[in-house]
Parts: C-alpha cells; sequence; structure tokens
C-alpha cells in the first residue's frame, strides 16, 4: 500500500475526498433512472429491432417474389383472358423494365444492413454500459474495503486503550500464553494502527481518484461519445433504408401510374361494408 500511496500522491491536490463521492451513474443519466432499466430498455431495444430486420428482409425478398411470381403470372395467363388479351389493359407488365430492375436489387440486397446498424449499437451499448457499470461497482468495493479497514483501526485502538489501562483484552490473553510483554504487545498494536491509517489513506486516494476519473473525465467523455454516436448509426441506418423504402415505394407508385388503376373505383369500401363478418373474421385472425 505504501508504493500506491506514493505513486498517486500527484492527484491528492485534485481529491477533495467526501465533496467528491456524487453519484456518477445519476451525473452520467442526469436523471434517477436504474441500471436495471436502462437494461430493460436496451433488452426491448433489441428484440423489436430483431424482429423489425427479419421483416424487413422477408418484405423486400418478397415484394420482388410478388411482382413476378404473382402480379405478371396472373395477367399472363388469367388477367389477359378477361381483357380478352389487350396487353395494355396489363399492369405490372407495363410498369417498365427499371422497376423489374431495381425490385431484383432489392431482393437480392434484403441480407446488406440498414436498421442492423441499429441493432448492432444497441448491443454495443450494452456492453459499454455493463462495463462502465462494472467500473462503479469496482469504485464501490473499494470504498466497502475503506469501511472495513477502518473498524479494523478502531478495533485496534480500542485493544490499545485497554492494554495501557490494564484491562484483560485479547491481546493480554494471547500474550499471557506466549509471553510476550506488555511493551510487546502495546508495539504490534501500535504498528497495526500506523499500517490502518497508511491503508485507509492508499486507498482513500484511489477511491477518489476512480470517482474523480469517472465523475469528471470518462463520464463526461462517455456521454458525448453516446450522444455523437446516436447521431452516426441513426443516420447510417436511414440513409440506407431511406434507398431501400424508396425502391419499394416507386414500384407501388409505378402501380398507382397506370391509367386503368388510376381511374378505378374505391371497389374495396363497398365490397368491406357489404361483408361487416368477413372484416370482423380479418379482425380476428390478427
Amino acid at each position: 500500500m505504501v508504493s500506491l500511496l506514493t505513486n498517486i500522491q500527484r492527484f491528492s491536490h485534485i481529491c477533495q475526498g467526501k465533496s467528491l463521492m456524487i453519484r456518477p451513474l445519476q451525473k452520467l443519466m442526469n436523471s434517477e433512472i436504474s441500471s436495471t432499466e436502462l437494461a430493460e430498455i436496451l433488452i426491448i431495444g433489441s428484440k423489436q429491432l430483431k424482429q423489425l430486420v427479419e421483416a424487413k428482409k422477408t418484405y423486400y425478398k418478397k415484394l420482388g417474389e410478388f411482382n413476378k411470381h404473382f402480379l405478371m403470372s396472373y395477367e399472363r395467363d388469367i388477367f389477359m383472358v378477361y381483357n380478352n388479351g389487350d396487353e395494355k389493359k396489363n399492369v405490372a407488365h407495363n410498369t417498365g423494365g427499371q422497376i423489374n430492375e431495381d425490385l431484383d436489387f432489392l431482393q437480392q440486397n434484403s441480407h446488406k444492413p440498414s436498421i442492423e446498424f441499429i441493432y448492432h449499437w444497441i448491443k454495443e451499448e450494452g456492453r459499454e454500459m455493463a462495463a462502465l457499470m462494472e467500473a462503479i461497482e469496482g469504485k464501490e468495493r473499494i470504498y466497502q474495503e475503506i469501511n472495513k479497514t477502518k473498524t479494523k483501526q478502531r478495533d485496534h485502538t480500542t485493544e490499545l486503550q485497554n492494554v495501557l489501562a490494564g484491562k484483560l483484552t485479547k491481546s493480554t490473553v494471547k500474550g499471557f500464553f506466549s509471553k510476550d510483554s506488555k511493551e510487546s504487545i502495546v508495539s504490534n498494536l501500535e504498528k497495526k494502527i500506523a499500517n490502518a491509517s497508511n491503508d485507509i489513506e492508499s486507498l482513500t486516494l484511489l477511491y477518489d481518484m476512480i470517482l474523480l476519473i469517472l465523475s469528471y473525465f470518462e463520464i463526461d467523455r462517455f456521454r458525448a461519445n453516446k450522444t455523437e454516436r446516436y447521431y452516426q448509426v441513426l443516420k447510417k441506418s436511414s440513409t440506407v433504408e431511406s434507398k431501400n423504402i424508396d425502391i419499394a415505394s416507386n414500384f407501388w407508385k409505378a402501380l398507382l401510374k397506370n391509367e386503368n388503376v388510376a381511374e378505378a373505383g374505391d371497389f374495396f369500401d363497398d365490397f368491406m361494408q357489404q361483408r361487416p363478418n368477413l372484416v370482423r373474421r380479418s379482425t380476428l385472425k390478427k
């Protein structure tokens, strides 16, 4: 402990003892939120993003298949019969080659990350938060060790006072059987008290140093990094995903641009109103 004391003496002029004993996690979050609540938020976000990622992959993959394997097949094999073979009345076949190419691109790249960036960020957020909490808990362990050493020091001091007063103590009884002199017992207790003082001083400086770093350096930097990282991951995910959404949206817009589709009436509004049981069954299935 003496060497440790020497190594960290340079921090003593900025360590203010108990005045530094603030709650680092509260300073970090600027709220009373607990680590358990933080973990729950991250877990919920992770589950939601995992479902969203799977839904995204399925949607982009199936959208191209829907166009090729249903709409185009339906128009070729069934709808052409209804419209007396008039190809101009088709919709999917007349959206243009670029739409098909874009849907192929979307389907082939559905596995590439977009909102996955947010998912992996949440995972990393949890790991980093756990590391910070571990550091804070380490500080608390040192604080507990300080209190334990202070208790031992008080016990040794009381023992010394009793020995000097000639009272029967654990040390005097032990000295009786080991034939240690009163002077030897006193000297031994004084050494224990002095060692405890050195340990307390060293541990207190170490505690203050860790608390100082956590509270005034690391946590501020941690917060700044987290703020910037949050913006970065949203920018990255939004940039990639907005392009994907534009491709998917262009497909539906291309269908709407078809003159026959644009002029079509609101068939389904009347259809569903006339079949309330169908609406109810559809709702129950969800």
